[in-house]
């Protein structure tokens, strides 16, 4: 990744020695000699890390600085000025628009290792925005699918409800009997048709005699049909038999 670092200053000699200064380090330079060029290459570049003298005609260092943090608000801005205006520079850094500051005359050593950790923090704060960015869009994405689950179990809900309502309906007008028993044979539930059994009254052990009962006092009746549990342990049984009456 190519790491962009803009120079500026009035003075072309100060912007020689800089650069000689630092493009042993493998930057892109830009360089300007006025604020108003230097906003121009702020807006056309991606800058990274920017260097500013103080102490320039028409739009002082701190000035520059201040518009270009407008600009690309993530730059690192460095401020170069003499030791006379140290009050400018520390309104500069109070102010946001100076990250830090170095004197001239500067010691080349020094400036490279200042450039180098400006570069190394522009590219730690990228890393977290994009990683910010990045959950950001996960929990927006994970909110959408909770949504489109939800709505899915909701509509899957009313689903079964419509059909466990639909088979009920079914239940109660089979044009047969229909009779539900517990584990203990006893009646649990019967539909409409076989409304001549009470619930609890049945038994499992006295299903012939009750079929030959009911046979005995409704002789129209048709033939009864027994269906024992499949596999055995299930909960329930059915008693079904003809209710049509000619």
């Amino acid at each position: 990744m190519e790491r962009h670092l803009l120079l500026v200053d009035d003075e072309a000699n100060v912007l020689s020695a800089l650069k000689r200064a630092l493009r042993r380090d493998g930057y892109t330079i830009h360089t300007a000699d006025s604020g108003a060029q230097g906003l121009d290459l702020v807006r056309d570049w991606p800058i990274a890390v920017v260097i500013s003298d103080q102490r320039m005609p028409y739009m002082t260092g701190s000035e520059f600085l201040a518009h270009a943090r407008q600009i690309r608000p993530h730059s690192i801005r460095i401020m170069l000025s003499g030791f006379s205006e140290v009050q400018s520079l520390a309104d500069a850094i109070n102010e946001g628009a100076a990250w830090k500051f170095l004197f001239k005359p500067w010691e080349d050593d020094q400036l490279r290792a200042q450039v180098r950790a400006a570069f190394e923090h522009y590219e730690l704060d990228e890393t977290n925005r994009s990683l910010n960015a990045a959950l950001q869009l996960a929990g927006e994405e994970m909110a959408r699918l909770n949504e489109i689950m939800t709505q899915r179990f909701d509509q899957a809900s009313t689903d079964l409800l419509r059909e466990r309502t639909e088979l009920i309906a079914r239940w109660q007008y089979l044009p047969l009997a229909a009779v539900k028993l517990d584990a203990q044979g006893h009646v649990e539930t019967s539909n409409a048709r076989a409304g001549n059994l009470p619930p609890g009254s049945l038994l499992v052990n006295d299903w012939q005699r009750l079929a030959a009962t009911t046979q005995g006092h409704h002789p129209q009746l048709g033939q009864y049909w027994l269906q024992p549990p499949q596999p055995p342990e299930l909960a329930y049984y059915l008693l079904l038999y003809d209710m049509d009456i000619g």
